[in-house]
Order: C-alpha cells, then sequence, then structure tokens
C-alpha cells in the first residue's frame, strides 16, 4: 500500500473484512479474498462488480488479457478496487497496472451495467474523472453491458476509443484462460476461480430468456419461454429508448409499460404518454401478425383534441408512425407507434441481434414522435 493511501476497517464477514481505502479525496474497495464472499457483499448489478473484482485479484492471466482487450501493456502487478469515488463520480471497477519498482504504469476504469441502460452522460462524466485522477498516466475506460448500451452511448465510446463489452465476453476470456492450462497439469487455484465465474455468470449474467425462433413464435401464447423473451426483448428496448430521449423511468401496469415524455416536449404539453406493449390479436398499423408496438398515447378530453387534429395525424403519419384508434362516451384513446412483428424478430437468429432490432424499432418510434409540430398540428 502506498504511503498516501489510508486503509480503514468498517468490519464485516470474518473471512473477508470490507476494507475502505482513502487515497487523495477518493474512497475505494478492496477485493474480496473470495468470490463467494464477494457475492454477498452486494445486491444487484454491484454483486457483479464485487465478484469479478475478486476473480482478477486472483488470476492474473484474466486481468492481461482484459487490460490487453482494453488496449493497456500487461503490468508486472496490479492494484484492483471497487467502488471508486472521484469527486461527484462512483466507479465500479478501477485497475491500476503497476511496475516492477511499484510505480504506475496506466489506469483503467470499468462500469457495469446488468439490467440498467448504459447512458452517455454516465460514460461521458467518467471519462473526464478519469483523465482528472490518471493525471500523466495512460488511461482507458471500458463498460461491460447485459444488454445493448443506448444509442448515444455507443456514439460516445466510439468518439473517445472507450471499449463496449458484453458479460459474455468476460466468459469468453476466462474459457480462454481455462483452456491455456496444458493437458494433464492438475487444476490450479486460478482454474478453480475460474469456474466459480463461468457458474455465476451463467446464472446472473446471462439473460434469462432464450431466443425466439420462427417455431415458438407460431405457438404464443401457448409457449411460456417465448412470452418470457417477448417481455424481456419489449423491457430491454423501452428502457434504452426512453434513456436516449430523455424520457422518465419506465413503469409497468397491467403487462404494458408506461413512461413520462421528456419535459419540456410538445407530448408532455398534449398529455401524451409513452408505451410499449405486446399485441397478439389483430396486429398494429401495417403488420398483422403478434407484434411489439412502442409509441405514445393520449386519452379521454386529450383523446378528444387528438382525433380532432387532422394536421396531428398527418404529422405523425409522415414520420412513419401508424394510427389506432378506440373511441367511446369518455374519449376513449388514440395510439400512435411503430410495430414489430414476431415473426421479422425471429428471423433474427440470437437474442442480441433480436434485442438489437426490437431496440432500433423503439427508438425510430419515439425519435419520430418527440421533433416539435407545426402549430396547426400541435392545436
Amino acid at each position: 500500500m502506498s504511503p498516501d493511501v489510508t486503509a480503514v476497517d468498517h468490519g464485516g464477514a470474518s473471512l473477508d473484512r470490507q476494507i475502505a481505502l482513502e487515497e487523495n479525496g477518493a474512497t475505494m474497495l478492496r477485493p474480496a479474498q473470495t468470490a463467494m464472499s464477494a457475492y454477498y457483499r452486494r445486491r444487484g448489478e454491484d454483486r457483479a462488480t464485487e465478484v469479478i473484482a475478486s476473480v482478477l485479484d486472483q488470476v492474473p492471466a484474466l486481468a492481461h488479457a482484459l487490460v490487453e482487450l482494453a488496449g493497456l501493456p500487461r503490468a508486472d502487478a496490479y492494484e484492483i478496487q471497487t467502488q471508486v469515488r472521484a469527486g461527484d463520480v462512483i466507479v465500479d471497477l478501477e485497475i491500476v497496472g503497476l511496475q516492477e519498482d511499484g510505480e504506475r504504469a496506466w489506469m483503467l476504469w470499468s462500469e457495469h451495467k446488468v439490467y440498467d441502460p448504459l447512458r452517455a452522460t454516465q460514460l461521458e462524466n467518467e471519462f473526464k474523472a478519469l483523465e482528472a485522477r490518471a493525471g500523466s498516466l495512460p488511461r482507458a475506460l471500458i463498460a461491460v453491458t447485459l444488454f445493448e448500451p443506448t444509442t448515444g452511448a455507443v456514439s460516445f465510446a466510439s468518439t473517445r476509443d472507450c471499449i463496449l463489452l458484453k458479460w459474455a465476453d468476460i466468459s469468453q476470456l476466462a474459457r480462454r484462460a481455462l483452456e491455456r492450462r496444458p493437458p494433464g497439469d492438475l487444476p490450479t487455484v486460478a482454474d478453480y476461480v475460474l469456474k466459480e465465474w463461468l457458474e455465476f455468470a451463467s446464472k446472473e449474467l446471462e439473460a434469462p430468456v432464450e431466443a425466439l425462433t420462427p417455431d415458438r413464435v407460431k405457438w404464443i401464447p401457448e409457449v411460456g419461454k417465448a412470452l418470457e423473451t417477448v417481455t424481456e426483448l419489449m423491457k430491454a428496448a423501452f428502457t434504452r429508448g426512453c434513456a436516449d430521449i430523455g424520457a422518465g423511468t419506465p413503469r409497468e401496469e397491467d403487462e404494458e409499460l408506461y413512461a413520462d415524455p421528456p419535459e419540456g416536449s410538445w407530448l408532455k404539453e398534449r398529455g401524451f404518454t409513452l408505451y410499449a406493449k405486446f399485441v397478439d390479436e389483430g396486429g398494429f398499423g401495417d403488420v398483422d401478425d403478434p407484434c411489439l408496438v412502442f409509441g405514445g398515447w393520449v386519452e379521454q378530453d386529450d383523446a378528444v383534441s387528438a382525433r380532432r387534429s387532422r394536421d396531428l395525424h398527418s404529422a405523425l403519419g409522415e414520420r412513419g408512425l401508424s394510427i389506432w384508434d378506440e373511441v367511446d362516451r369518455h374519449g376513449g384513446w388514440i395510439e400512435f407507434g411503430i410495430p414489430v412483428s414476431l415473426t421479422d424478430l425471429a428471423a433474427n437468429t440470437s437474442l442480441e441481434q433480436q434485442d438489437r432490432m426490437a431496440g432500433e424499432v423503439c427508438l425510430r418510434a419515439l425519435r419520430a414522435l418527440l421533433p416539435q409540430l407545426s402549430d396547426s398540428a400541435r392545436r
């Protein structure tokens, strides 16, 4: 431990005391001594951080592979910390490469996501904080996610050489490290740790559903697993889309998802709600088959007003949005959305491709709704 680092013992499990470090205004945690103790240290997506930090700390081969993937050279040793706070920013994982004499060679930050979307603003804040913390040291920022990042995050990463990975990429590095053991050699402690990681990742860091297939789509809603996949694709796409346009956090009601439009938008002014839903029968727009629909709707008095505005219908129709109108004596509701058929989704063979396609349709719908309308269309 360098002389400018202070260790503060906050107690904890007898086999793995949680040690908080304070260094030059930053706070962080040492990796747990075992993957099992790391598992119980945190909950949610922070659990993944604690477990991978413990594994990296015990398996130099995996640390070598990860830092090389990030574009940094191997180091003689690694200083690994989690939950590093630097100013107003907290990053999940920090790895510092150490030279033979103990001097720092470079700094790597890694942001981790499981179900929450990776946003551009978070990457940008971490990029600036890393610049300040690393100083003159070479540095790199990576992010590891379960699902696709938001398009804003992808765009920012491409301009700053930030590498975006999936948890499956980390597991692939672990498998390769295991495969490098010479045949006939007895398993090492590192081998057992890598196997622990792979077991953990298979249960908690892989998509909890299987990809749609044409055969499974034919039997919806009888096939429960297919419905689970549809729901997961809908949630992931809508959550990312709302994050991309600055909308509210999605909420679930009656198996549909809703979110408030961005503050100050014409959608907010006209009483719209953003939505995502699964349509089993009747289709939507030009899609007759079961489909996912993303868009916005208004009800009651706002629906009456929207129903009377032909300019509104024309403007949104020109943007590629289909219209569905449910009229009743209380005003009913009107939906403006873009569908994607489950058949088209299932034409993609991997869950990742299906997730990407659903996300693209969702974002296209939300971005079609968002731009300001003409005065006549808004009335």
